[in-house]
């Protein structure tokens, strides 16, 4: 199996993806956690145990155009790739699209 450039381009781009999604978890469990021990430094009485159990973290969508734009430019591009929708001496650019609807739902996430 031959990877093309393509391919791992986009597998960076995902990459990167998952990795912001990783460092929002991060930031907000630390956001968490801090606010947490403030509430906890505020009691004077007693002893308070922390709370048990996971806490759920939750992303945000900054901007619901971007979200749509980056899914219809990762469908157009997988489209490319599959059909003669595109001329043919666009076609081997397929990745580009793709790449660009990755790098959109990068920015949208928050």
């Amino acid at each position: 199996m031959t990877f093309e450039p393509g391919i791992i381009a986009i597998a960076i781009a995902v990459l990167l993806f998952y990795m912001r999604l990783a460092q929002i978890r991060g930031r907000k469990r630390k956001e968490k956690r801090q606010e947490e021990l403030a509430r906890l430094r505020s009691k004077r009485k007693g002893r308070a145990n922390p709370p048990e159990g996971q806490v759920q973290i939750n992303y945000e969508v900054g901007n619901f155009y971007l979200l749509g734009l980056g899914v219809v430019l990762m469908l157009v591009g997988m489209a490319a790739k599959t059909t003669n929708i595109l001329p043919p001496s666009l076609t081997p650019y397929w990745w580009v699209v793709v790449t660009a609807g990755v790098v959109a739902l990068i920015l949208c996430v928050k």
